[in-house]
């Protein structure tokens, strides 16, 4: 078995049989037992439990003893990553926000106009919504794209760039020494929701603006 990383060279799997003989064991005697469990989640509460329908003196351990603090770790990095998504998604939308303000500004004759000839202000609203809409539903639907196309073959590109330079970065450092990457499309889901929230509630205050237009004062001058 390869595991990718460090562990390949401090761990060996023989057969059972093998290892009983080399430290002269009976076929009943072992050292140890390990358990393959369903939910990994669960694992600690079940090794407790399996430990204590055993009548004889266990040590019972599981992954999230020894590797406990190292998954908190990745836990509040998946939350600084949302927060981070969040700031861009915040920004993308402030962008939105500048270009419609300028694009009311640019076409205040024109709204002027449109007023003259009887354009309610839900029209103009609807308008310059559906404007900044487009421009979310075309920058969600590329940055999807994209951010796909790359979670799926960020492991392959990794290798690839890491032969390109000669070097590993994770060599030594980490557990794996490769990138490995599982798409999750539930945050997906949910950052194309919050991206179109917040696009709409970017969209409000430039259009409420247009609607704001004095005719007499734009085509008066």
């Amino acid at each position: 078995i390869n595991m990718g990383g460090p562990i390949d060279n401090s761990a060996a799997f023989i057969h059972l049989n093998k290892a009983q003989s080399v430290l002269g064991y009976s076929d009943e005697q072992v050292t140890g037992l390990r358990l393959a469990v369903d939910d990994i989640f669960q694992a600690h509460n079940i090794a407790l439990k399996v430990g204590q329908t055993i009548d004889d003196y266990v040590y019972i351990s599981s992954w999230f003893r020894t590797q406990g603090s190292l998954y908190q770790d990745i836990q509040m990095v998946r939350t600084i990553v949302y927060i981070v998504v969040f700031l861009i998604i915040a920004v993308a939308s402030f962008n939105i926000v500048s270009s419609l303000v300028m694009e009311v500004r640019e076409k205040q004759s024109n709204i002027a106009i449109l007023k003259t000839m009887g354009a309610q202000d839900s029209t103009i609203v609807a308008t310059f919504v559906m404007q900044g809409l487009t421009q979310a539903f075309i920058g969600v639907v590329l940055g999807t794209f994209i951010g796909v196309v790359l979670a799926l073959n960020i492991s392959e590109l990794f290798i690839w760039i890491s032969q390109l330079m000669s070097k590993n970065p994770l060599e030594g450092v980490y557990f794996i020494e490769f990138l490995p990457s599982r798409l999750v499309w539930k945050d997906i889901v949910i950052t194309v929701i919050v991206t179109f929230i917040l696009a709409v509630l970017a969209t409000i205050y430039p259009a409420w603006q247009a609607t704001r237009v004095d005719p007499a004062k734009v085509l008066g001058n």
